[in-house]
């Protein structure tokens, strides 16, 4: 009873098979592998003791190099197999640039250090990958104007082309609307043409018919003639005939 109100309850971390349950005053513990060859606190090397009381934080601190372990007491070491509440070794914690009571605070100290080194360094490197975001954002950029550049470059000579073509088709258009109105206009004049020869050839038919009823008349009227003639001069023949022999 009087041990545990002395000294602190060990952590569950501290208790596995195997391990020596260190505490540092006032109140810091930690754990090392457990060698059986140790006797005493004091057998415990300074390596061993810096390593466990460095993976007792977080972080690695610096100087802790400079700390010493002085073993508190030369009681024997529990053995490995007994389960105890109790720390199994006791040191004060000197340091060769520091007063005792100051030791601690040294430790608080580079505790303090180190955790503001990681966050200068997370800062560091989270500036780094924005400026590395930043210019690859960048060189995004710089490619989506250049391709908006070759695009509007492409629009234009698509745009270019098809107003050339449309403006050959308009000309073809205007030049087939003056074509269109060309071919009408002959249309109409030989539609005109076309019925005024119509008109003359009806006359000339009509003319043709008159003359040939004409000619028919003529022809009989010839006939009619040559008939007279041919009768006339059968009668001048008789007449002679009747003449001679009435001379003879």
């Amino acid at each position: 009873d009087e041990a545990a109100a002395v000294y602190p309850p060990v952590p569950d971390f501290a208790k596995a098979a195997g391990m020596l349950t260190c505490l540092v005053t006032p109140k810091l513990t930690f754990s090392v592998p457990r060698d059986p060859a140790w006797r005493t606190a004091a057998d415990v090397p300074h390596g061993t003791l810096v390593s466990g009381f460095m993976s007792r934080f977080p972080l690695t601190l610096s100087g802790l190099d400079r700390l010493r372990f002085e073993a508190v007491g030369a009681r024997p070491l529990p053995s490995p197999s007994a389960q105890t509440n109790e720390p199994q070794a006791v040191y004060r914690l000197t340091s060769a640039d520091a007063a005792e009571e100051r030791v601690l605070l040294s430790v608080l100290r580079a505790l303090e250090q180190a955790f503001e080194t990681k966050h200068r360094l997370a800062l560091e490197q989270a500036r780094t990958e924005m400026l590395s975001a930043s210019m690859t954002f960048q060189v995004m950029a710089d490619e989506v104007k250049k391709n908006q550049e070759d695009s509007g470059k492409r629009f234009d000579a698509a745009s270019r082309q098809l107003k050339d073509g449309l403006t050959s088709t308009s000309k073809r258009l205007f030049l087939l609307e003056r074509e269109k109105d060309s071919l009408a206009k002959a249309g109409a004049t030989s539609q005109t043409a076309t019925a005024s020869l119509a008109k003359t050839v009806d006359a000339l038919r009509t003319e043709n018919l008159a003359l040939r009823d004409r000619t028919a008349s003529l022809e009989a009227q010839l006939a009619a003639v040559l008939a007279a003639v041919d009768a006339q001069g059968e009668r001048l023949s008789r007449a002679e005939a009747l003449a001679a022999r009435e001379t003879a």
